[in-house]
């Protein structure tokens, strides 16, 4: 777990952890910011290498088969 201090030494601290994903139980990689009141938490999903969107659990389970790509631009690279 990295923990880093972003801008000015009052800031916030921000640290990757692996978290739970937003939409079930699954752990993912997930940024942390420290605010004072609460932790807020933000699921890094990683994107496609074509659009730029981010991948489901399938794309990214079967990413070497889809080469890091979503569904839709592998359909399109592979017609």
């Amino acid at each position: 777990m990295a923990l880093v201090q972003t801008g000015h030494s009052s800031g916030p601290l921000v640290k990757y952890a692996m978290i739970q994903c937003n939409c079930c139980t699954r752990l993912v990689p997930g940024k942390i910011t420290m605010w004072p009141d609460n932790p807020e938490k933000e699921v890094l999903h990683m994107p496609c290498t074509q659009c730029g969107d981010a991948l489901s659990h399938e794309e990214a389970d079967n990413q070497v088969i889809l080469e890091k790509m979503c569904l839709e631009c592998f359909k399109e690279e592979v017609e």
